[in-house]
């Protein structure tokens, strides 16, 4: 099987080193480096991007109903 042979050689184990190496406490200053002011109008955005990404799947979810909808009703419509 070559799919798992792909997935083999990156393990998860050595990614853990890689993260301890940025403790949180060094993210503390950068977070202060950037003022609240200019991500003030921004928050409110924040809770917005999950419900744009469920509206645009929602709505080709919704396309594709209606394009196969359209497809049943004709054919009744043209049978008669």
């Amino acid at each position: 099987m070559p799919a798992p042979s792909l997935v083999q050689p990156v393990p998860l184990v050595p990614l853990v080193p890689l993260v301890q190496p940025v403790p949180l406490v060094q993210l503390v200053p950068l977070v202060q480096l950037v003022p609240l002011v200019p991500l003030g109008p921004l928050v409110p955005l924040v809770p917005l991007i999950p419900l744009v990404l469920l509206v645009h799947l929602g709505v080709g979810a919704l396309v594709r109903l209606a394009r196969h909808g359209h497809h049943e009703v004709r054919g009744p419509l043209s049978r008669s």
